[in-house]
């Protein structure tokens, strides 16, 4: 779509939906991983690969610098259903891993989530 602004300047990607009127997000999900950093987009949501055999949901909690990368990460006990350890460290590597949108406004540490929903496959 055309986008917000004046102008006959294309915003939009070109695959887009030319009747939305959505131009902001707050975050994003699917394929089992979710995320929250105050409407700053994502560049790359690194997923896990390894083998696990519990399912549940990680929440791991992130700090993102304004360049977009995560600086720090540790598990949230808040909404976190998995127990092993293994699993959990997959999980906070992987938000580690992960990039966002860069944002030279932002703070010095912006805090946001990545949630991670591992389910076994049969």
């Amino acid at each position: 779509g055309k986008g917000i602004d004046e102008g006959d300047n294309e915003m939009g990607s070109p695959h887009g939906i030319e009747e939305s009127k959505n131009f902001t997000g707050k975050g994003g999900k699917g394929n089992g991983i979710s995320y929250s950093l105050g409407g700053r987009g994502a560049k790359y949501i690194d997923k896990p690969t390894a083998s696990f055999n519990e399912q549940g949901i990680v929440v791991v909690q992130i700090w993102v610098n304004p360049d977009g990368n995560v600086i720090r990460a540790q598990i949230s006990p808040k909404g976190t259903t998995v127990v092993n350890e293994n699993l959990r460290n997959i999980a906070r590597r992987s938000a580690l891993n992960s990039t966002f949108v860069s944002d030279p406004a932002a703070p010095a540490q912006q805090i946001g989530t990545i949630t991670y929903t591992f389910i076994l496959k049969r």
